[in-house]
């Protein structure tokens, strides 16, 4: 069964997804995301399935995530593809890469055949609540691990998630980029489309890298042999398909109508409406947490 594709609709859909930031830091002009041209996205691809192979992340998965540089060749390598989608780009082929076009446009990756896509970080994501964690109890509790370190896995889901370093230290790249936005608004000068690219790589790039930290932390819960059993149970979990889509329309137009999040203010309320469902999922948790413990 295909999955659908992780990065929904780019930068295009939902405010929340562009909320992002290991350290704090405004927009960058200078950081400029890499262009989409078939020469580009294929030597991206081969950088990156080079590196994946030279530092063993077959064998050792936990090792790949924790190397910043290699983790930022798998980010740049599916922000290039995906930026190929979405501006309509006929491409070669890429099965070599696990990419297979579909009939509908779309792209369909057998992660079983191409670990490639289907790092660490996210597979350790079936973990990120507690129910879902403890459907896995079980498995681990049969494997070696101890009450104390079901705990500690239990302890930091429910007080640790992604959205955190998203939403606590990311407003400034946001704000910065609206006053940008509303600037060029109000001296009448036309949207820049390319600065929005930009906008949409450095917040992808910030996203993958808090997933990156999330993932690092709850390994960091355990030490190095229930590390070694909690890889292993998730290495025999089967891998679902990952389908990847474009977007429907035109990409301008579908920047035009995320510029007018910028110009209305609307993203303020989106901002404060993301904060207040993190907040409550965090609550919810660790009233589960405390009520079990009781």
């Amino acid at each position: 069964m295909d999955r659908p594709r992780r990065l929904a609709a780019t930068a295009l859909g939902s405010l929340a997804m562009f909320l992002g930031a290991v350290q704090a830091a405004p927009f960058n002009e200078r950081v400029k995301a890499p262009k989409a041209s078939d020469l580009a996205l294929h030597a991206q691809l081969e950088t990156y399935f080079d590196t994946y192979e030279k530092k063993g992340a077959r064998a050792n998965p936990a090792g790949f995530i924790r190397d910043r540089a290699a983790y930022k060749q798998w980010a740049d390598a599916e922000f290039l593809f995906m930026r190929a989608l979405d501006e309509g780009r006929q491409l070669d082929d890429l099965a070599a890469f696990g990419f297979v076009a579909q009939p509908d446009g779309t792209y369909r990756v057998d992660r079983q055949e191409f670990p490639q896509w289907h790092l660490l970080d996210e597979r350790l994501r079936a973990l990120e609540n507690l129910d879902s964690l403890d459907r896995h109890v079980p498995a681990l509790k049969a494997r070696g691990f101890r009450n104390a370190d079901v705990e500690a896995l239990r302890t930091y889901v429910a007080t640790h998630d992604p959205r955190q370093l998203l939403h606590g230290e990311g407003k400034e790249l946001i704000d910065s980029f609206a006053k940008r936005v509303q600037k060029r608004y109000a001296a009448g000068q036309p949207p820049d489309f390319d600065e929005a690219m930009d906008f949409r790589y450095q917040v992808d790039s910030l996203k993958y890298e808090a997933q990156r930290q999330w993932a690092i932390g709850l390994m960091d819960t355990l030490d190095r042999q229930r590390q070694r059993i909690l890889v292993s149970l998730l290495d025999e979990q089967p891998r679902s398909n990952l389908g990847y889509a474009g977007i429907r329309e035109p990409l301008n137009a579908a920047w035009l109508q995320f510029f007018q999040l910028f110009v209305s203010g609307e993203y303020v309320e989106k901002l404060e409406q993301a904060d207040e469902d993190l907040a409550r999922d965090l609550a919810a948790r660790q009233v589960k947490l405390r009520g079990e413990a009781q």
